[in-house]
């Protein structure tokens, strides 16, 4: 697999597909597995009763670099009805960073 900037038209980034990453997807299989789609269970229940219904629509990593000028996205909605994002790197190695939610006019940073 190799990293594009054209796989979502409306909301061009550096990224590639999870699929191209077997080690990264087996980790994240077994992390949704493990932890994550029971979380999501937990916090959205009536979104997601079981966590063995969760389904994975579009897995990617997405590679924000300043000097490329890649250092977000813009704001958009996506089309799914749950969303999650996971840091790959610690707070201490970038600034800024977390997802800015319009409702709650608000930006999230996941704690390590």
């Amino acid at each position: 697999g190799r990293w594009t900037t054209t796989r979502h038209a409306r909301h061009p980034a550096a990224d590639i597909a999870l699929e191209a990453l077997p080690e990264s997807r087996a980790w994240f299989n077994a992390q949704l597995q493990a932890v994550i789609a029971p979380a999501l269970s937990l916090l959205f229940p009536l979104a997601l009763p079981s966590p063995s219904a969760l389904r994975v629509l579009d897995g990617f990593v997405v590679r924000y670099s300043h000097a490329a000028g890649h250092v977000e996205l813009p704001v958009h909605r996506d089309g799914s009805l749950i969303t999650i994002n996971i840091a790959l790197n610690g707070e201490a190695d970038f600034e800024g960073g977390g997802t800015w939610v319009e409702h709650a006019d608000e930006r999230v940073l996941a704690p390590e």
